[in-house]
């Protein structure tokens, strides 16, 4: 039995006409519309790689209110991470390029929502009294004598109108409340250079654990640092205007960069001296607050030269 295709239908059948008998094969369409989504993704791919810093660097600037400490992480960007982006984009290509421009965009959020890494602990302060008038302390510096950066130093100033730098020898200095003249002598390479008193006293820092503490200083000379290398400075009580066991001391503290390793500072009596930290600067005349841990290396008094600029008070330079 033959059976026959009506005309009508015949004539509906999508063959020489474009449609689905006609187009290409399925698994062709599917090929071809991967191929659209994966240029489209590249194009996208390609913007985020080339823009990602200027919506994060607009919503740091707004989140920080202008603060300038959002300056940093943005000109970490600019300056690093954007051409590092660039320069991977170049030369790994699209998806590489967009790839790092997300981790460096992760490191930026990261920066900025996490919280800040806790910092180490302020070193202790602590506090050597004189008990005794025969009782000295003792702090070494070696001064660069004789190097270009120490002769730049007392060099007269080639502007006019800018004074030539004076040198100071800074002080810290602890006294009980009642007591305002410390009455310590100070010598330096075994000469007298002054006194540390009311008058000598060059700012007042604050109570400290009940204690009085401030920083005073003494002028000295050229000759007076260069008399003697390494230089001794040596604190002691001053007989005629001491106030008495324990109500002045020199403060101190851990010594990160001693000028005289290992152990810049000294204490003596009866000219016997030692570098013992444990008598250097002992806990037990120091707050409870400011004991310090076992094994926690030289310590230093807060002694130090500093030369100053009389117009401006800048320091040009420290050394202690």
């Amino acid at each position: 039995m033959r059976l026959r295709v009506p005309r009508a239908m015949a004539a509906d059948a999508p063959v020489g006409e474009p449609g689905y008998l006609a187009g290409p094969p399925p698994l062709e369409r599917l090929s071809s519309r991967a191929q659209q989504g994966a240029a489209s993704v590249e194009r996208w791919a390609r913007l985020w790689a080339v823009l990602w810093p200027a919506p994060l660097l607009i919503v740091l600037l707004l989140a920080s209110r202008g603060s300038r400490g959002a300056l940093l992480p943005a000109f970490f960007v600019v300056i690093l991470l954007w051409p590092a982006t660039l320069v991977t984009l170049r030369i790994a290509g699209t998806i590489p390029g967009a790839i790092a421009g997300a981790a460096f965009a992760l490191l930026l959020v990261a920066q900025v929502a996490l919280p800040a890494p806790a910092l180490p602990a302020t070193p202790p302060t602590l506090i050597r009294y004189f008990d005794r008038p025969q009782q000295e302390a003792r702090h070494t510096l070696r001064l660069p004598i004789g190097s270009p950066a120490w002769q730049r130093l007392w060099a007269p100033s080639s502007t006019p109108r800018s004074p030539a730098p004076k040198a100071y020898l800074y002080f810290m200095v602890a006294t009980q409340p009642d007591v305002d003249d410390p009455g310590l002598d100070v010598r330096l390479g075994g000469r007298e250079i002054g006194t540390l008193s009311a008058a000598t006293r060059y700012v007042v820092l604050g109570d400290y654990n009940d204690q009085h503490v401030g920083w005073y200083r003494l002028p000295v000379t050229r000759e007076d640092l260069e008399s003697q290398a390494p230089l001794p400075i040596i604190v002691a009580p001053l007989p005629t205007s001491w106030p008495g066991p324990g109500s002045s001391g020199l403060v101190g503290g851990h010594s990160y960069r001693p000028t005289f390793p290992p152990a810049p500072s000294a204490f003596g009596e009866d000219g016997q001296w030692t570098t013992d930290p444990a008598m250097v600067l002992p806990p037990s005349s120091s707050p409870p607050d400011s004991r310090r841990t076992p094994g926690q290396g030289p310590v230093r008094y807060y002694v130090e030269l500093r030369f100053v600029q009389p117009k401006t008070g800048r320091f040009l330079a420290i050394f202690y």
